[in-house]
């Protein structure tokens, strides 16, 4: 009884997997995901240095491309300093600092929150980030959560981000 009870938690979790990936390779975000090369990030950022934008992009080139993490900070940094009320660049902002959460510091989880809770997403967009949601372990939902809620995320946007359950803790 317990091989198949493991066998199907692992299955669980290879989805979850599979789903995490593509939303980590999704064409949808083309300004994170299709970012290019840092260099060529850079370069647009050369003649448009308060892109937030492109300072999202070349934070997730930098990723891609595994530059020193402290790298890729600076530039999400450099994101919300140049953009923090851009509707399309918090959103995608939020959702790539909600792939990161893991790594991030308290400070940063709270401008990623903020980004994730202030920003207005349809729903493909909210269905990719419940993706990445589900793929975290359930202390870093209920992280995600406690932080959202701080930030005034609604009911709504609780139920459409798969977060329903830890809103209610």
């Amino acid at each position: 009884m317990h091989y198949f009870s493991s066998a199907a938690v692992i299955a669980v979790c290879l989805f979850q997997m599979v789903a995490g990936w593509s939303v980590v390779s999704a064409p949808s975000y083309p300004s994170v995901a299709g970012a290019g090369d840092a260099a060529a990030v850079e370069e647009r950022l050369i003649a448009r240095p308060l892109s937030a934008s492109d300072w999202l992009s070349l934070a997730a080139a930098r990723l891609d491309e595994d530059k020193p993490y402290g790298t890729v900070l600076a530039a999400l940094h450099m994101s919300f300093v140049t953009g923090p009320n851009e509707g399309s660049v918090m959103w995608q902002r939020g959702v790539f600092g909600l792939m990161q959460w893991e790594f991030l510091s308290e400070e940063d989880r709270t401008a990623i929150a903020r980004d994730v809770a202030g920003a207005i997403a349809d729903d493909a967009d909210l269905a990719e980030a419940r993706v990445v949601i589900a793929a975290k372990p359930l202390a870093v939902r209920r992280d995600i959560a406690a932080l959202l809620r701080r930030q005034g995320a609604t009911l709504a946007k609780f139920t459409r981000l798969g977060l329903a359950d830890e809103a209610a803790d």
